[in-house]
Protein backbone atom coordinates (compact mmCIF):
# COMPACT_ATOMS: atom_id res chain seq x y z
CA UNK A 1 0.00 0.00 0.00
CA UNK A 2 1.53 3.38 -0.75
CA UNK A 3 2.76 5.72 2.38
CA UNK A 4 0.61 8.35 1.75
CA UNK A 5 -2.91 6.01 1.52
CA UNK A 6 -1.36 4.17 4.64
CA UNK A 7 -1.25 7.46 6.23
CA UNK A 8 -4.66 8.06 5.45
CA UNK A 9 -6.13 5.57 6.50
CA UNK A 10 -4.54 5.86 10.09
CA UNK A 11 -5.70 9.43 10.57
CA UNK A 12 -9.54 8.30 9.66
CA UNK A 13 -9.36 5.26 11.63
CA UNK A 14 -7.57 7.59 14.93
CA UNK A 15 -10.62 9.99 14.01
CA UNK A 16 -13.00 6.93 14.08
CA UNK A 17 -11.90 5.90 17.71
CA UNK A 18 -8.70 3.83 17.39
CA UNK A 19 -6.39 4.03 20.31
CA UNK A 20 -2.84 5.24 19.16
CA UNK A 21 -1.24 1.96 21.10
CA UNK A 22 -3.15 -0.44 18.02
CA UNK A 23 -1.32 1.61 15.22
CA UNK A 24 1.45 -0.53 14.63
CA UNK A 25 -0.50 -3.89 14.38
CA UNK A 26 -2.69 -2.23 12.13
CA UNK A 27 0.53 -1.61 9.83
CA UNK A 28 1.53 -5.15 10.24
CA UNK A 29 -1.83 -5.82 8.94
CA UNK A 30 -1.23 -3.57 6.14
CA UNK A 31 1.91 -5.20 5.16
CA UNK A 32 0.33 -8.97 5.79
CA UNK A 33 -2.01 -7.59 3.24
CA UNK A 34 0.12 -6.73 0.79
CA UNK A 35 1.95 -9.56 1.07
CA UNK A 36 -0.88 -11.57 -0.08
CA UNK A 37 -2.42 -12.62 3.39
CA UNK A 38 -5.75 -11.75 4.95
CA UNK A 39 -5.23 -11.25 8.14
CA UNK A 40 -2.56 -11.05 10.87
CA UNK A 41 -2.73 -13.07 14.43
CA UNK A 42 -2.78 -11.61 17.44
CA UNK A 43 -1.74 -12.95 21.38
CA UNK A 44 -4.34 -12.91 23.50
CA UNK A 45 -3.16 -9.11 24.89
CA UNK A 46 -3.83 -7.72 21.38
CA UNK A 47 -6.81 -9.60 21.04
CA UNK A 48 -8.28 -8.18 23.97
CA UNK A 49 -7.23 -4.77 23.12
CA UNK A 50 -8.77 -5.05 19.34
CA UNK A 51 -12.12 -6.32 20.59
CA UNK A 52 -12.45 -3.24 23.24
CA UNK A 53 -11.64 -0.74 20.24
CA UNK A 54 -13.65 -2.58 17.62
CA UNK A 55 -17.19 -2.32 20.47
CA UNK A 56 -17.02 1.26 18.63
CA UNK A 57 -19.36 0.75 15.82
CA UNK A 58 -17.68 3.14 12.85
CA UNK A 59 -14.24 1.01 14.09
CA UNK A 60 -16.48 -2.52 13.84
CA UNK A 61 -17.52 -1.34 10.29
CA UNK A 62 -14.27 -1.58 8.99
CA UNK A 63 -12.22 -3.64 11.02
CA UNK A 64 -13.00 -7.59 12.69
CA UNK A 65 -11.24 -9.59 15.14
CA UNK A 66 -11.72 -13.68 14.69
CA UNK A 67 -10.18 -16.81 16.71
CA UNK A 68 -7.28 -14.41 17.31
CA UNK A 69 -7.02 -12.54 14.03
CA UNK A 70 -6.99 -9.25 12.94
CA UNK A 71 -8.88 -8.79 9.46
CA UNK A 72 -10.64 -5.99 7.49
CA UNK A 73 -14.04 -6.65 7.53
CA UNK A 74 -14.52 -7.52 4.15
CA UNK A 75 -12.09 -9.84 3.94
CA UNK A 76 -13.59 -11.63 6.88
CA UNK A 77 -16.93 -11.36 5.68
CA UNK A 78 -15.43 -13.02 2.24
CA UNK A 79 -13.76 -15.99 4.00
CA UNK A 80 -16.83 -17.30 5.85
CA UNK A 81 -18.71 -16.82 2.62
CA UNK A 82 -16.12 -19.16 1.21
CA UNK A 83 -15.91 -21.61 4.44
CA UNK A 84 -19.90 -22.21 3.74
CA UNK A 85 -19.94 -22.80 0.50
CA UNK A 86 -16.93 -25.47 0.34
CA UNK A 87 -18.92 -27.08 3.56
CA UNK A 88 -21.82 -27.10 1.40
CA UNK A 89 -19.77 -28.62 -1.36
CA UNK A 90 -18.52 -31.47 1.04
CA UNK A 91 -21.81 -32.55 1.96
CA UNK A 92 -23.02 -32.70 -1.24
CA UNK A 93 -23.00 -36.38 -2.45
CA UNK A 94 -21.79 -36.83 -5.95
CA UNK A 95 -22.54 -39.50 -8.41
CA UNK A 96 -20.05 -40.91 -9.67
CA UNK A 97 -20.04 -41.61 -13.32
CA UNK A 98 -18.15 -44.43 -15.30
CA UNK A 99 -15.17 -42.44 -16.93
CA UNK A 100 -13.13 -43.93 -20.10
CA UNK A 101 -9.70 -43.20 -20.02
CA UNK A 102 -9.64 -42.93 -23.69
CA UNK A 103 -12.10 -40.05 -23.74
CA UNK A 104 -9.45 -38.33 -21.81
CA UNK A 105 -6.15 -39.51 -23.51
CA UNK A 106 -6.99 -41.13 -26.84
CA UNK A 107 -3.80 -40.36 -28.85
CA UNK A 108 -1.90 -41.52 -25.83
CA UNK A 109 -2.08 -45.22 -26.36
CA UNK A 110 -3.61 -46.11 -29.68
CA UNK A 111 -2.79 -49.96 -29.68
CA UNK A 112 -6.03 -49.67 -26.98
CA UNK A 113 -9.00 -49.10 -29.45
CA UNK A 114 -8.09 -52.54 -30.96
CA UNK A 115 -6.89 -54.18 -28.14
CA UNK A 116 -7.42 -54.42 -24.33
CA UNK A 117 -5.38 -52.73 -22.01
Amino acid sequence: MHPMTTSDLFLLLQQLGLPADLKPELSQLFDAIDAGHTALQLDRASEESWSRALNQKDLSQLLAVNHQFLQIRRHSAQEKRVALELRRRALTRINSAPIDPLHFMPHFYPFCKTYRC
